[in-house]
C-alpha cells in the first residue's frame, strides 16, 4: 500500500526535510501469529488531517527522540506519519466489541496500555507505556491503519461529514479544555486562534459563554474568528520584543 513515512536510514533526521511517499506492506490481522491482534482493528483510511505536530516532524523540529527511539525498539526502518484520520473498519479482532466491519470511525491519537499502575487508577493520560499515532506508533497517512480497538470511536456520518470527522481528534482537545469548568455566563479569553482555538470559540459559544475574547497575531486567523462569531479580537504584536514572554500591558 502507499504511505507517507519518515525513514531515517534514507532521510537522516539532521539533514533532511519532509516525508517519503512509498510502498509499504499492507497491515493484516493474524491472531494466530500475533495474539494481540484479537484486540486490534484494521481501518481503510478515507480522509486525513495535517496537525502542527506533523509540521514539526516535516521540518525535524519536534518528536525526534520519540520517533527514532520507537523505530529502533520495533526494529523497523520507518514510521508511518499522521494521527488525524477517518475511515471504515474492514476487519476487527475477535475481542473487539465497540466496532465492527463496515463501521465508520475515527481514532484517539494516544495509545495507552490499560495495564500499568496509572491506567489501573483511571489515569490513562499519564500512562507509563503511552504511544502516539504517527509518532511512536504507525499512523494514518496510509491506505490502511492498524490500531488498538480501544482507541477507535464510531462516527455517525448522518451527523458528521467524513472530511469533518477526520478532525475529531484535535476537536477533542478543545472540548477537553472547555469542559474543565462551567462556562455558562462567563467572559472568557482564548490566547491563540489557531485551529484548536477556533474550535474552542465554537464550543465555548455552545456551552453558554457570555463573551469570548481572542488574542492572536495572525490577521488571517483574526478574520476567521470574527466569521465564526467571536465577540472581540485583540491583535498581538510580534515585533521581536526583548522579553516576549513577559506580561503584555497592552493586551
Amino acid at each position: 500500500m502507499q504511505a507517507l513515512v519518515l525513514n531515517p536510514s534514507r532521510d537522516p533526521w539532521d539533514t533532511s526535510r519532509g516525508f517519503e511517499k512509498t510502498e509499504v506492506p499492507e497491515p493484516i490481522l493474524n491472531e494466530q501469529a500475533e495474539p494481540a491482534d484479537a484486540e486490534r482493528v484494521l481501518i481503510r483510511v478515507h480522509y486525513a488531517g495535517v496537525c502542527g505536530s506533523d509540521r514539526g516532524i516535516w521540518f525535524r523540529s519536534a518528536f525526534r527522540d520519540q520517533i527514532l527511539g520507537s523505530i529502533a525498539a520495533e526494529k523497523k526502518p520507518y514510521r508511518i506519519i499522521g494521527h488525524e484520520f477517518f475511515g471504515e473498519v474492514v476487519r476487527a479482532g475477535s475481542r473487539v466489541t465497540r466496532v465492527k466491519p463496515g463501521d465508520f470511525v475515527t481514532c484517539e491519537s494516544h495509545v495507552v496500555c490499560n495495564q500499568c499502575y496509572q491506567c489501573s487508577r483511571g489515569e490513562q493520560h499519564v500512562c507509563t507505556n503511552e504511544k502516539i499515532l504517527g509518532i511512536s506508533h504507525d499512523g494514518g497517512f496510509a491506505e490502511y491503519a492498524k490500531v488498538p480497538g480501544h482507541i477507535v470511536w464510531p462516527t455517525d456520518t448522518d451527523k458528521i461529514r467524513p472530511e469533518v470527522a477526520a478532525m475529531q481528534e484535535p476537536f477533542g482537545n478543545a472540548v477537553h479544555a472547555a469542559s474543565k469548568t462551567d462556562l455558562r455566563g462567563k467572559n472568557i479569553s482564548i490566547f491563540g486562534l489557531g485551529p484548536i482555538g477556533m474550535f474552542l470559540t465554537l464550543i465555548a459559544r455552545g456551552m453558554g459563554a457570555a463573551s469570548i475574547i481572542g488574542v492572536e497575531p495572525n490577521p488571517v486567523a483574526r478574520e476567521m474568528a470574527r466569521k465564526l462569531g467571536i465577540d472581540y479580537v485583540i491583535p498581538l504584536k510580534t515585533d521581536a520584543a526583548k522579553d516576549p514572554f513577559r506580561h503584555d500591558q497592552e493586551v
